[in-house]
C-alpha cells in the first residue's frame, strides 16, 4: 500500500469513527490500513482530529483495540500475512510510543495487560517489545517477553515446524545492557507469574548452554554469534542461581 496523504489519513479517522461504520467489512478494513500507513504522520502529531487537534496515537490504538473485528484483518507484508493489530502494535512500538506512563500497566507493551498477542508469539511483535524493554531498562518485563518467545518456539518445535531459538536469542544475549537487565531479573520478581516464567527462563538459558558446550562450540577463544551469546546467557543464569540450586 502506498503512503497516504495526510487528507487521506484524516478522511479514514473521520469514517472510523463514525457510529454507523460497519464493522469488519472491506471498506473499513481499507480505512485502518490507509491509518496504519499514515502512523509516522500521526506520531509526528501532523494529522488533526475531528475537533483540529493533532490525533494521537494512544486515542487511534485505544479505538482500534475496541474493534472486535480487527483482531481477523491481515496486513500484506512479503511471504505471507501478518495479524493487523499485532502489525499495528509493533509499528507504534518502533515509533516511541507508550500508552501508560508506566509500562507495566501499557496496553500494548507488557503482554500480562494486553490481548494483543499476549504469548509473544509474533516474532516482529516480541522483538519490538523486547527492545523497547532494554531502552527502558525493564527487566523483568525483557525476562517475561524472551521467555514467552522461547516457550511458542520450543512448542513450534515440538509441533515439527521450523522455529530455531538461536538466531532470534543471540543478539539479546551478547547484548551487554541485556545482560545486566536480565541477570536482574534472575534476582528478583514481584509476582508469581514472573517468578515462574523467569525460573524456567533460567533453566532454559543453562540448558542451551550446556548444550553449546557439549558441542564444543566454546572451545575457541574468539566465539561468534550464538556462541558468545550462549555463553554470556548461561553464565549469567548461573551466576544468577548460586548459591541457589535450579528446581
Amino acid at each position: 500500500m502506498a503512503v497516504p496523504h495526510p487528507d487521506q489519513i484524516r478522511d479514514a479517522w473521520s469514517r472510523v469513527l463514525l457510529p454507523s461504520a460497519p464493522s469488519g467489512n472491506a471498506a473499513e478494513r481499507f480505512r485502518w490500513l490507509t491509518l496504519l500507513e499514515g502512523l509516522p504522520l500521526i506520531a509526528a502529531g501532523q494529522i488533526p482530529d475531528e475537533t483540529n487537534a493533532p490525533l494521537t496515537l494512544s486515542r487511534l490504538l485505544a479505538h482500534a483495540l475496541a474493534q472486535e473485528q480487527a483482531a481477523t484483518w491481515q496486513v500484506d507484508s512479503p511471504g505471507a500475512g501478518r495479524p493487523f493489530l499485532c502489525e499495528l502494535a509493533r509499528r507504534s512500538l518502533a515509533l516511541g510510543h507508550l500508552s501508560s506512563a508506566h509500562p507495566d500497566e501499557d496496553p500494548v507493551l507488557h503482554p500480562l495487560h494486553s490481548r494483543v498477542d499476549p504469548a509473544c508469539a509474533d516474532v516482529p511483535l516480541a522483538t519490538a517489545r523486547a527492545v523497547t524493554a532494554i531502552e527502558l531498562h525493564h527487566a523483568r518485563l525483557l525476562a517475561l517477553v524472551i521467555a514467552r518467545q522461547l516457550r511458542w518456539r520450543l512448542a513450534e518445535i515440538d509441533a515439527g515446524r521450523p522455529a530455531p531459538l538461536r538466531p532470534w536469542l543471540a543478539p539479546f544475549l551478547a547484548d551487554l545492557v541485556a545482560q545486566c537487565l536480565l541477570v536482574r531479573a534472575f534476582l528478583g520478581c514481584k509476582t508469581n507469574t514472573e517468578h515462574e516464567e523467569t525460573q524456567w527462563f533460567m533453566r532454559r538459558l543453562v540448558a542451551l548452554y550446556e548444550e553449546e558446550r557439549a558441542a564444543g562450540n566454546f572451545a575457541a577463544p574468539a566465539d561468534r554469534g550464538y556462541g558468545r551469546g550462549g555463553r554470556c546467557g548461561g553464565q549469567m543464569a548461573l551466576a544468577a542461581t548460586r548459591p541457589r540450586t535450579i528446581a
